[in-house]
């Protein structure tokens, strides 16, 4: 539950499950990361991406993984070589976007 008595950041009741306010959040376009959700859903991360993973089963949305990966040079040649925790070539984080399904007519 969130944290103040079920008040969600900025003081609003909420009168859906968190489950719901996971799909609410990214169909109504409030929620851009994963941070996004799990604060307007007022869960952790790790529940927010099982609850994201729920609705992408059911259906209701949809995952798409963008693999930029590693230059075949390796990390020297990576401008994300700073900041990368991977360190190791074929091996970088993925970046996940998650949309919402057209409902069939």
């Amino acid at each position: 539950m969130a944290a103040g008595g079920g008040r969600l950041p900025g003081g609003k009741a909420h009168h859906m499950s968190p489950l719901r306010r996971v799909l609410t959040a990214v169909t109504e376009g409030r929620a851009r990361t994963l941070d996004d959700v799990a604060r307007e859903a007022g869960v952790s991360r790790d529940e927010a991406s099982a609850m994201l993973d729920y609705w992408v089963s059911r259906g209701r949305l949809t995952r798409e993984e963008i693999t930029p990966g590693c230059p075949p040079r390796g990390c020297g040649s990576c401008p994300m070589a700073s900041g990368c925790t991977t360190r190791t070539p074929g091996s970088a984080p993925a970046l996940i976007t998650i949309g919402v399904r057209p409902r069939r007519s």
